[in-house]
């Protein structure tokens, strides 16, 4: 059994976040488009420390690039909102703003953050939003514990900033092979799954 789990999770990394944030002095970057990923070579290659870059091997929808003057380290707010904060890293920042869309039919007014750099995560920008919305919902590709989301909440309880949370990502369960868009909407890693649970932060 030991070995079959083994196998089972040697293709699917969603720990890794947890163990490399956890390693002193490495710092840990997740892209959320090519272009993304290309900056975040470029800053790699520019840091006396190890950088961790997390890479999807599927598609990604290209968003509106950085501009130069904007650091990869820094969120960036790619929708403004002021009902609740949806902070994403990766694949997930595409689906945020879907998200973000079907919230907009409801009313509800969605700020999404694009959070490339997880550590050092920049709890400013992360703190403004969610003092003003006083709701975050994260948005991971990754197990709930370890990674953005616990980085947020550990971030935002240090500054004392109240606040309500649900978090999107794989619960505390091993997963499974299959098509990529079948297994995020499976596991709850989708458009209308953080819409939904968005809706309930707002009762």
């Amino acid at each position: 059994m030991g070995s079959e789990m083994c196998i089972r999770d040697s293709h699917q990394s969603l720990e890794d976040i947890a163990i490399m944030r956890s390693i002193p002095g490495l710092e840990v970057i997740i892209p959320a488009d090519s272009s993304e990923a290309l900056r975040a070579l470029e800053y790699a290659l520019e840091q006396d420390c190890p950088v961790y870059i997390r890479l999807n091997r599927n598609q990604i929808p290209d968003l509106e690039a950085r501009s130069d003057d904007e650091p990869l380290t820094r969120i960036r707010a790619l929708r403004s909102g002021c009902d609740v904060t949806i902070a994403a890293s990766g694949i997930c920042v595409s689906i945020a703003l879907k998200a973000a869309e079907i919230l907009a039919d409801y009313g509800i007014s969605a700020e999404v953050l694009d959070v490339a750099s997880i550590k050092p995560l920049d709890i400013s920008t992360l703190s403004a939003s969610v003092a003003r919305t006083g709701r975050l919902v994260t948005a991971e590709e990754h197990s709930i514990m370890g990674g953005l989301g616990s980085a947020c909440v550990e971030a935002l309880a240090e500054k004392g900033i109240a606040f309500r949370l649900r978090r999107i990502g794989v619960r505390d369960c091993y997963t499974e092979s299959g098509p990529y868009e079948i297994l995020l909407a499976k596991y709850g890693i989708n458009a209308e799954e953080i819409a939904r649970q968005a809706s309930a932060l707002m009762s």
